[in-house]
């Protein structure tokens, strides 16, 4: 018996809408699910898979049902966070602790116990935070905390002393961001004064040298924008995403920052020069989010040719990001992407996005709205698609084209050679398609007023078809 090719059948309605190219689903939660503030700026997973969320109404665990807020007015007692505003979020996962930069103050939460220990300016102890305005807070392989300030710089955290040492970088007053290579070199951001500096150590963290780097933004005589985030990708190469000046990456050769300028006018304009967040998917491709939505690529030097995909916020779509501005993405160990915008909080499940909604048969179609029957393949590896009223359609090239006009009520499809399609119709009847010369006609089956809802062979000169409630019927395959 030859193979059987079967695609997939869809009993009832399908109905598609207009939909221009690849859509992802996106979900969402916000205040009316439990989170604490819309406002999503920083996302991390404990080793229990708890999501760690930094809004700006304090810090949210979400267990994948529920949201369970800690804040300066829910925790309580001294045992609280200082204050709600968060700027930074880090996990010492060897220690089982989470750092947490706020607007007054830095607090580590011990995650076995949820106690809460804030460390602020004492006028009366030299080795505190001078600043208790933490933009940036970091804990690097050998699970050394760095701790970046609004107005006084970098500090290295010492737990045995509960000691703060200055990493003095002139010109780097307010550090923004802090990065460790795969080399163990530490990078600083900052705007202003500085832009980018890179502390060299050794293999057990130790400081051997410091150097810094200048950020020049395109079609400006300013430098040294706010630097949002510092990534090296599988490559080793090193990019910067900034506020203002858009998106850099580092020349090995020269020894210089150059700026990924985007050409298209138009793409650069509708994405902005805006660069906050960046993460890569298990598969490979890297995520980026900026001011203007969500970029996806293969390589992030694809953006300045403006190669990505682009997905952005629609007012009419559910499904679509909550909001173009997307702080911080994470990728958790399951492979699910958690998106925090300024309206809320997303989550992309990639296992749920597998199958692509296709809308190139509702161009033929003056309601759009398609009734598709079943598939079957051809001889030459192209697929058929019947719908009820409207024909047969060919898969090829990655589109559905019109292939054969029927106002015929198809019920079933099935193919033994890819050559002679047989089609059930409503009525009883079979519609017998030959696809070498594109030409049909109706054979009476015997049944009447009663749906065909399958065929198959029967034999190699017989076919069989079975009707909705009035049984089946062999046929030879020369009528």
């Amino acid at each position: 018996m030859p193979k059987l090719y079967i695609i997939l059948i869809l009993v009832g309605l399908i109905s598609i809408p207009r939909i221009h190219g690849q859509r992802l689903k996106f979900e969402h939660y916000g205040e009316e699910d439990g989170l604490s503030n819309n406002s999503v700026r920083h996302i991390l997973q404990d080793d229990k898979g708890f999501i760690w969320l930094g809004t700006s109404s304090g810090i949210n665990r979400f267990d994948g049902y529920s949201f369970n807020r800690f804040s300066s007015i829910t925790s309580g007692g001294v045992n609280t966070i200082n204050n709600d505003q968060i700027t930074a979020l880090s996990i010492d996962e060897f220690n089982k602790k989470l750092w947490i930069g706020t607007k007054n103050g830095l607090t580590v939460l011990k995650l076995d116990t949820h106690q809460f220990t804030t460390f602020l300016p004492d006028i009366n102890n030299i080795h505190s935070l001078p600043d208790a305005h933490i933009i940036s807070v970091y804990v690097d392989k050998h699970n050394k905390v760095w701790v970046g300030t609004k107005s006084k710089g970098l500090y290295l955290f010492h737990p045995e002393e509960e000691r703060f040492v200055r990493i003095d970088i002139k010109g780097f007053e307010s550090i923004t961001t802090i990065y460790e290579d795969k080399r163990g070199n530490i990078w600083i951001g900052s705007y202003g004064k500085g832009a980018i500096a890179k502390i060299k150590a050794d293999s057990t963290g130790e400081i051997l040298g410091l150097k810094t780097y200048k950020l020049r933004i395109p079609n400006s005589n300013e430098i040294n924008p706010y630097v949002n985030f510092i990534y090296e990708d599988f490559k080793s190469d090193l990019f910067v995403g900034t506020s203002k000046g858009g998106l850099y990456k580092f020349d090995i050769i020269n020894n210089t920052f150059e700026n990924l300028y985007i050409k298209d006018d138009t793409i650069r304009k509708n994405l902005g020069p805006y660069f906050f967040s960046i993460a890569q998917a298990p598969d490979g491709k890297y995520w980026i989010g900026t001011i203007g939505g969500l970029i996806v690529c293969n390589q992030i030097e694809d953006i300045e040719k403006g190669d990505f995909q682009w997905h952005f916020s629609k007012i009419n779509d559910d499904t679509s990001i909550s909001d173009n501005y997307i702080s911080s993405l994470y990728f958790d160990k399951s492979g699910v992407l958690w998106i925090g915008t300024e309206d809320g909080l997303d989550k992309y499940d990639p296992f749920e996005n597998l199958f692509t909604v296709r809308s190139d048969i509702s161009n033929y179609i003056d309601t759009h709205f398609i009734k598709i029957r079943g598939f079957a393949k051809t001889f030459d590896s192209k697929i058929i698609a019947a719908t009820r009223q409207n024909g047969l359609f060919k898969l090829g090239n990655n589109q559905f084209d019109f292939l054969f006009k029927s106002d015929y009520d198809i019920s079933s499809i099935f193919s033994i050679d890819g050559i002679f399609f047989y089609l059930g119709l409503w009525n009883g009847s079979l519609l017998i398609y030959n696809y070498e010369n594109n030409q049909a006609k109706i054979v009476d089956t015997g049944i009447d007023n009663d749906l065909i809802l399958t065929i198959a062979e029967y034999s190699d000169t017989e076919i069989i078809v079975g009707s909705n409630s009035n049984g089946v019927v062999v046929l030879n395959k020369k009528d």
